[in-house]
């Protein structure tokens, strides 16, 4: 009787050397396929999370916040930055189990072909008629391997982001790139400034002047607003 891997402990997996050459490489793509899958969710978080807080910057949203506010703002993008980074590391991981699963899945056939290449007997204690049998089922199934592949990465943004924020920030981060102008250092600068002055008051210059009739022989009068 032959031992079915699925029957294992979660995060048991056979010794390296128990597995067929031809499955390690396919394992290996298969544990990369589910880390991309799995993280890239939050990694797409991570760097809208990001651009969000540069299109508020480029905005002058920081401009007419207190000190304390730019504080409490700039620690809760970092926080999330982080947060949405470490989760991605976390979700990202797959198992021996998770990759044996995926190669499964991906063969599109009912017999678990990548299961049963890491097929076990259960005992050694065995008549010739079983061992013959059982060399029959190996090399079965290492034919079998050899036929496997991984599908790409599936995402499911879709339903994660049904508001298409991840493309709808992005806009607005570029349009207030342009919008921010030769003022676009100094605003995101503003978010990082906590020294405390927050009696910061925005101003605006007019420089204007009023050109009297030339009969009175008076030169231009200059005219400085500020608001």
């Amino acid at each position: 009787m032959a031992k079915p891997t699925d029957e294992l402990p979660e995060q048991t997996s056979p010794a390296r050397e128990q597995v067929p050459h031809a499955l390690k490489s396919r394992l290996a793509k298969a544990g990369l396929v589910l880390t991309v899958e799995r993280a890239w969710p939050f990694i797409v978080l991570a760097i809208v999370i990001a651009v969000l807080f540069l299109a508020l910057a480029w905005l002058g949203a920081f401009v007419v916040l207190p000190s304390w506010g730019r504080i409490i703002g700039v620690f809760l993008f970092a926080f999330s930055t982080v947060l949405a980074v470490l989760m991605a590391l976390r979700e990202g991981r797959a198992t021996f189990r998770d990759r044996v699963i995926r190669l499964d899945q991906d063969s599109g056939e009912n017999h678990r072909p990548a299961t049963a290449a890491l097929d076990t007997l259960a005992s050694v204690n065995t008549d010739a008629l079983t061992q013959t049998l059982w060399r029959l089922h190996q090399q079965s199934a290492s034919e079998r391997v050899q036929g496997l592949h991984v599908h790409l990465p599936r995402s499911d943004l879709v339903k994660k982001d049904p508001y298409a924020l991840r493309f709808t920030i992005p806009l607005l981060g570029f349009a207030a790139f342009f919008i921010a102008g030769t003022e676009r250092d100094a605003r995101l600068y503003s978010a990082f400034d906590w020294r405390g002055s927050e009696t910061d008051i925005v101003t605006t210059r007019l420089d204007a002047w009023i050109d009297p009739p030339s009969y009175t022989g008076s030169p231009p009068i200059i005219v400085d607003l500020k608001a």
